[in-house]
């Protein structure tokens, strides 16, 4: 370190590759970066002390002798780089140069790590260079056989300055802590099958019995997955209790409570077996001829959603265990020892653009129960644009605008249900929707804005753009949204008076009947998620690589790492 416009070169006999290369001009920070990796020296602070005068090095050290011990006080200069908060190591690194001589000093060292004690973590240890200049007068370097070791004149008051304004240094430099995070796929890291890989390691050898034990299969605890995804007892909703509603509190008491009633087995056993037969059909048509559609727009927009496809998020899609939902648009699911949050809304928004390209042209058909009049429809989009700000007189009359989207669809008819299985008839009326995902519905409230859409942000003009747009505005369609989180109608009663406390929980029939249905809606929308939706991702979602870094899936926990920490404390 301290030998200036010198470099060193030292490698292996018969080895071409060098262990250790320092330039000539490297300062202190370049030389801790090549000596003891970049970690260290990238936290790094630096630490100056001067006490006293020290004699002019001209000096003889007869000279210095006699000088010294007319003053006999203390006198040296420090010059330090030491690792900050953000620093942590199994064991202290100390590099103590006292008059240009690389020494030990066991009171020092412990004087450093004490500061540092209160500052790090347990277990963790700090990195410390530490140039000393000394009276040579006050120096002894007779106290250890191999001259590893010295002591010197006023070591305790030295130490004890050292100290102090290495403390004061931390304390001044340390006001706030950094912590780096990373996104689920850096692309600097290795990728996930080379690191499940890595960790699954070689294989074990059979037990004396003649069968590896799980935990041997998994490589040790720390990758060890415990659960089952095929035992329902292993999902989130499992280890959730849900809390009685205020309906059904309101319903106990009004009445008395009702006779518990068998499970319906053969409905149970009805929906298992629907179920069945949809992930049966998915999995056919997974299986059969991707992007049959001859067009050669819609063979470029596959094209591009395979380009920008994500490969280590497709796996993890692939292979993935629903956990459950963590709240009304967020989604736990887990892949081997790491689990991560998705949000819904964005992943089912780009699961259908994508099944829309590639059913292209072969879609079911949604046929709706009573035709849907396409100018009444486009009213109510129109007046919710108003209420929330969207329009306004400026922007033309609302029966006109609705009067030429009306004619603009009704002219776009054989195009839509020829592509799209959107069937409008020649009054003007809405037919039918295509199946895009098996077993799902959009929300139907979302109906009028799907339709200003088709009307306002279709480009009709250009073949490749038009399907575009069409696919991005069903897409929009049939996102799935938040769940329903009904408000509760009552609030908390004060009154002393219990009578009074009951008559203001018992809430009127419409009440009670609105708030059973959301929570009906909601327990539905959470079971198509789970059922449906991620089931449809498995097998077809290619994630795109903006998904990796725009917080559409993140990673929120790895068993490895939490054993890490279970070290550590």
């Amino acid at each position: 370190f301290e030998l200036f416009n010198v470099g060193f070169t030292c490698k292996k006999h018969g080895d071409t590759r060098l262990d250790l290369h320092t330039n000539s001009n490297f300062t202190r920070i370049d030389a801790v970066r090549a000596v003891h990796g970049a970690a260290a020296a990238k936290h790094l602070v630096p630490l100056e002390v001067t006490v006293g005068t020290l004699a002019p090095p001209k000096k003889t050290q007869l000279q210095e002798k006699e000088e010294s011990d007319l003053q006999n006080e203390t006198a040296f200069t420090l010059e330090a780089l030491v690792s900050n908060a953000n620093y942590s190591a199994k064991k202290t690194t100390m590099v103590l140069f006292i008059n240009d001589r690389m020494v030990d000093c066991p009171p020092l060292k412990r004087a450093c790590e004490a500061v540092y004690a209160t500052l790090l973590p347990k277990a963790d240890k700090p990195f410390l260079f530490l140039n000393l200049h000394l009276p040579h007068s006050h120096v002894d370097v007779n106290t250890h056989p191999t001259k590893k070791e010295v002591s010197f004149l006023h070591c305790e008051e030295v130490v004890e300055t050292i100290q102090r304004a290495l403390e004061e240094k931390l304390l001044s430099s340390n006001s706030s802590r950094t912590f780096y995070t990373q996104t689920l796929m850096p692309s600097a890291t290795p990728s996930i099958e080379d690191s499940n890989a890595s960790e699954a390691g070689p294989s074990t050898a059979p037990d004396a019995g003649g069968s590896n034990t799980q935990r041997s299969k998994a490589g040790g605890d720390h990758k060890l997955v415990r659960t089952d995804s095929r035992n329902p007892q292993g999902s989130l909703d499992a280890y959730l209790r849900k809390p009685a509603t205020s309906a059904q509190g309101a319903r106990e008491a009004g009445s008395a409570p009702a006779a518990k009633r068998p499970p319906d087995a053969s409905g149970s056993a009805s929906g298992v077996d629907e179920l069945a037969r949809s992930r049966s059909a998915a999995r056919a048509r997974r299986r059969a001829p991707s992007n049959a559609c001859g067009l050669t727009s819609v063979q470029e927009l596959c094209a591009a959603v395979d380009a920008s496809a994500h490969q280590e998020l497709t796996n993890i899609f692939r292979q993935h265990v629903f956990v459950g939902m963590a709240d009304d648009s967020l989604a736990l699911i887990q892949h081997k020892t790491r689990l991560y949050l998705v949000q819904v809304p964005e992943i089912t928004r780009e699961l259908v653009y994508q099944q829309v390209l590639r059913r292209f042209g072969m879609f079911g058909t949604i046929r709706l129960s009573s035709p849907a009049n396409v100018t009444e429809v486009l009213q109510i989009a129109l007046d919710h644009e108003e209420a929330t700000g969207n329009w306004s007189e400026a922007d033309g009359s609302k029966e006109e605008i609705v009067k030429l989207a009306t004619e603009l669809l009704c002219s776009k008819a054989p195009l839509l249900q020829e592509y799209f299985a959107i069937q409008l008839d020649g009054a003007g009326n809405l037919k039918t929707l295509p199946v895009i995902l098996d077993q799902y519905t959009p929300d139907f409230a979302q109906l009028p804005t799907f339709l200003l859409a088709l009307a306002n942000e279709v480009n009709w003009e250009t073949e490749k753009e038009c399907f575009q747009s069409v696919a991005n505005a069903l897409a929009e369609f049939y996102c799935m949204r938040k769940l329903a989180q009904p408000d509760s109608p009552t609030t908390p009663n004060t009154d002393p008076n219990p009578a009074n406390i009951q008559e203001a929980e018992i809430l009127p029939s419409e009440a009670l009947e609105a708030q059973e249905h959301e929570e009906m809606q909601g327990a539905s929308t959470a079971w198509t998620v789970q059922h449906t939706l991620f089931p449809a991702a498995r097998l077809f979602l290619q994630p795109p690589t903006k998904f990796a870094t725009n917080g559409t899936i993140l990673q929120v926990a790895c068993l490895e790492q939490m054993y890490k920490v279970f070290e550590r404390c």
